[in-house]
């Protein structure tokens, strides 16, 4: 996984079918470059995620937490969705 950040913030706005509760924003965000001495290059980008801020929810981001600390959560590769390399 690239280095980058985690940042998450909690906002009064509510999610589509969970009104009445708050929302969890997690913004992932990566540099442009080569990462980790490793051969493959991000063209940097910011990842934006959203939960309901329900127990649910922080239950789900305690575990996007510790997969974002063990570098499970993103691997660099080709994109599924728009074909580039090295996303």
């Amino acid at each position: 996984m690239p280095d980058g950040t985690m940042a998450v913030r909690h906002t009064r706005g509510s999610l589509p079918g969970h009104e009445g509760c708050g929302t969890i924003e997690i913004v992932y965000n990566f540099s442009p470059g080569v990462h980790n001495g490793r051969h493959y290059r991000t063209n940097g980008f910011p990842r934006m995620c959203y939960l309901p801020d329900t127990e649910k929810g922080q239950k789900v981001l305690r575990l996007l937490q510790v997969a974002w600390e063990r570098k499970l959560t993103f691997t660099i590769g080709t994109s599924v969705t728009t074909g580039a390399t090295d996303t």
